[in-house]
């Protein structure tokens, strides 16, 4: 028995020395990286910070690093696509929210307002869940403090439990949690998707042999509807439906 035990533990150890090992590794790349952008080495830079991202890393800092890289090569798409990842992570990150739109200033003019037409659309959506959420505090805070004052006064909460405007606080807090989790679920569910080549065919349908309905240059973003083989449904700021190969548009994860 104690020999299992023995060896379960060397098992454990060894795990926890190689991640360590694996850690500084990661740490020691990126920093050669890093040196490498600042010397403009892009394409060394480039490789180092792919093959930290080959390793699962989910990185805001990496993100930035390989966007600013994609940036210094021309590569617009890529730059925006990992911006856009970034972003994902860190909303409100003041550097991501400026090199995006740096990007944004030398794409296509086409390109650029269907793009600021998504994040307006999902600005909006989400300023009404913060005022949602805000609303509802507030009347999270009028119960308590009424509460308070019922209870500073000894007066009967059954009295404070029929009254109109307790009714009122209840139901309208109520409403506010189910419209904000719709809110929410609904920002969640959505996946957008931005064209890496220089022009991509916007399709009918699946196929490289289906009816274009558009060309897309480089940049463009669009909601990803669904995936099917190599290719992916999307949805841009215009309501148009259409079907993009995977190779050239990729996704915003």
């Amino acid at each position: 028995m104690n020999k299992i035990i023995l060896t379960f533990f060397l098992i454990l150890l060894g795990f926890s020395l190689r991640a360590q090992e694996l850690n500084k590794d990661i740490i020691n790349q990126f920093e050669a990286s890093n040196k490498d952008l600042v010397n403009n080495n892009f394409e060394r830079a480039l490789t180092g910070y792919q093959a930290i991202e080959k390793e699962g890393i989910v990185s805001q800092g990496l993100y930035t690093n390989i966007g600013t890289t994609y940036f210094k090569l021309n590569h617009l798409g890529k730059s925006l696509l990992y911006f856009e990842k970034g972003i994902l992570i860190a909303p409100l990150d003041t550097e991501l929210n400026f090199n995006k739109n740096k990007v944004l200033d030398k794409l296509d003019k086409t390109v650029s307002i269907n793009n600021l037409t998504i994040d307006n659309k999902r600005t909006v959506f989400l300023n009404i869940a913060n005022i949602l959420s805000i609303t509802l505090i507030v009347l999270m805070v009028l119960s308590c403090l009424l509460y308070f004052i019922y209870f500073k006064f000894q007066l009967p909460t059954n009295k404070l439990l029929n009254s109109t405007f307790f009714k009122f606080v209840f139901t309208v807090s109520f409403i506010l949690i189910l419209i904000s989790l719709v809110i929410v679920k609904t920002y969640q569910s959505k996946t957008y998707g931005v064209n890496t080549a220089n022009l991509t065919n916007l399709n009918l349908g699946p196929s490289p042999y289906s009816k274009v309905i558009d060309s897309l240059s480089e940049g463009y973003k669009a909601e990803v509807i669904k995936k099917y083989d190599n290719w992916f449904e999307i949805k841009d700021a215009q309501g148009r439906i259409g079907w993009v190969n995977s190779k050239e548009f990729e996704e915003i994860k």
